[in-house]
Parts: structure tokens; C-alpha cells; sequence
């Protein structure tokens, strides 16, 4: 299986990112998740981790330029206040 990593750029210069070696540890807490209706991480953790996700997807399209996930976080907030259910 091919492992999959990466780098996050921080105030203070990078971090690596742990190795990505599949899904299997994360099935437990999902299917306790469908069970009883519990999150298995809080709301603030979900959104911070999107959040990166769209950051690192921003830099892809940049060409590797840095982008700042709170930046990422206010977009979407606006986004958010714009849809209406």
C-alpha cells in the first residue's frame, strides 16, 4: 500500500505530517458514529481539519504558495452566512 504524507507550514516554520497508511483505524469511531449519533471529534476539530483539507487544495492551485487555513475558515463562514435552509 502506498503511503501518503505531507508538510503543513506553520507560524513558526513546517511540520511533517505523519504517514496516511489507510482507513481502517478510523472505522470503529465511524461505525460508533451511525450507531448512536455521536461525533467522534468535536465541531471546531471538523471544521479545522476542512479547513486544512481546502487550504491544502488552494495551494495545489497556486502552485504550492502558501495559504492560511484561517483565511480558508472565514471564506467559508461566509459562504455559510449566504445559504439559507
Amino acid at each position: 500500500m502506498r503511503n501518503f504524507g505531507g508538510h503543513a507550514f506553520v507560524d513558526k516554520g513546517h511540520m511533517t505530517l505523519c504517514d496516511f497508511t489507510g482507513y481502517a483505524p478510523l472505522m470503529p469511531p465511524i461505525i460508533e458514529f451511525f450507531q448512536k449519533g455521536t461525533p467522534p471529534a468535536p465541531e471546531a476539530e471538523t471544521i479545522d481539519s476542512y479547513a486544512f483539507m481546502g487550504a491544502a487544495q488552494e495551494s495545489r492551485v497556486k502552485k504550492s504558495m502558501p495559504v492560511n487555513v484561517a483565511d480558508i475558515v472565514k471564506k467559508a463562514e461566509r459562504q455559510r452566512a449566504k445559504v439559507k435552509i
